[in-house]
């Protein structure tokens, strides 16, 4: 296991730790609880994942199917997270619909053995758009916000910065079969990075939720 790797799953492993801190008080919102299960979840496929590879089993549809939940679960989150009736009842269409159609692309469009480019690009789409309707209402608050504290910001930003960057990315993946080695090197370790940065910003976000919980 590469030095990114063992990074990537120690900051995992401390924003399950920080989440599962507040998965047992009943004051905590269902969306921050809905964390913990989530990232344990995350761990659970990653050790999985490390140990097909150690057996040369193709983790593609492991991953294809990892990548729905999540996706499912962030237009969950940002379900209770945004603002309006309207948002609020789409997005729960959302999270009925998208799964479904994902698992079509699975198992009846692009196949098992192929990463399902066209629903994680959709995906993407999905989760960039409402990210940036969180933060038009957050900024268009008539009274001001101090964003360092409001776990809710730190959340968006890491899915919006997360998913931005890697629909590009995993847009193209089938076609990354033909990169040269060392380019499709690069890919991984920038999507590490951007892993690392993600659940670093969960982190931020339980650890306001935390401080906020103390005062």
């Amino acid at each position: 296991m590469s030095l990114q790797l063992y990074i990537y799953m120690i900051v995992v492993s401390v924003s399950f730790l920080l989440s599962f801190l507040l998965f047992f008080k009943k004051s905590t919102p269902l969306y921050i609880r809905g964390f913990a299960p989530f990232l344990f979840l995350s761990l659970t496929v990653e050790a999985f994942a490390a140990w097909m590879i150690s057996k040369s089993i193709s983790t593609t549809l492991l991953f294809n199917l990892a990548s729905t939940i999540e996706i499912t679960f962030y237009l969950w989150i940002l379900r209770s997270i945004v603002r309006g009736d309207i948002l609020k009842k789409i997005l729960l269409t959302l999270v009925v619909i998208y799964p479904i159609l994902s698992f079509a692309d699975i198992f009846f469009i692009q196949g098992k053995k192929d990463f399902h480019s066209i629903g994680y690009a959709l995906g993407c789409l999905l989760i960039v758009f409402f990210s940036i309707m969180f933060f038009y209402q957050l900024f268009a608050k008539p009274k001001a916000v101090i964003l360092a504290k409001e776990p809710n910001f730190w959340i968006c930003t890491g899915l919006l910065l997360f998913y931005s960057v890697t629909f590009p990315l995993f847009a193209s993946a089938n076609l990354m079969k033909s990169f040269p080695p060392i380019l499709a090197n690069n890919v991984q370790y920038i999507l590490i990075v951007l892993n690392v940065f993600l659940y670093l910003l969960f982190s931020i976000a339980f650890l306001c939720r935390i401080k906020i919980k103390k005062s």
